[in-house]
């Protein structure tokens, strides 16, 4: 199921696909697709902010196909992060080496991200 944005097409999961990586990996499909629905699959690309809470991914795998050197992807729920946010990835094939995907609750995100310093021609420092 593709998007185009600025030139850039987006790929991600349908339905099927999610469902037969669910199975694949041994969640209960029932509760799994609760989470996936909740994690606000598609709005992602058209809202103005940052959302802690990766559900497809696709704003971390645009940046990627536009040049960014590593992306991280965090979502509270592990099935959300395995079945959907890796699956898109992949579709758009971008290389496991590239990105780095974390689940959990979120006062241990903290714990589990490593800040990183960025060099920009707009920001003299970046701290992530």
């Amino acid at each position: 199921m593709p998007l185009q944005i600025s030139g850039t097409e987006l790929k991600w999961a349908d339905d099927e696909l999610v469902k037969k990586r669910l199975a694949e990996k041994g969640y209960n499909n029932d509760e799994a697709l609760k989470d996936i629905t909740r994690s606000d699959r598609t709005t992602h690309v058209y809202e103005g902010g940052f959302k802690l809470g990766c559900g497809a991914g696709l704003p971390g795998i645009l940046c990627a196909l536009r040049g960014a050197a590593h992306v991280t992807f965090h979502d509270f729920n592990e099935c959300v992060v395995q079945c959907y946010t890796e699956e898109n990835l992949k579709l758009n094939g971008i290389e496991e080496s590239r990105y780095r995907l974390l689940s959990g609750p979120w006062n241990d995100f903290r714990s589990t991200f490593e800040c990183r310093w960025y060099e920009s021609s707009t920001f003299t420092q970046l701290r992530l």
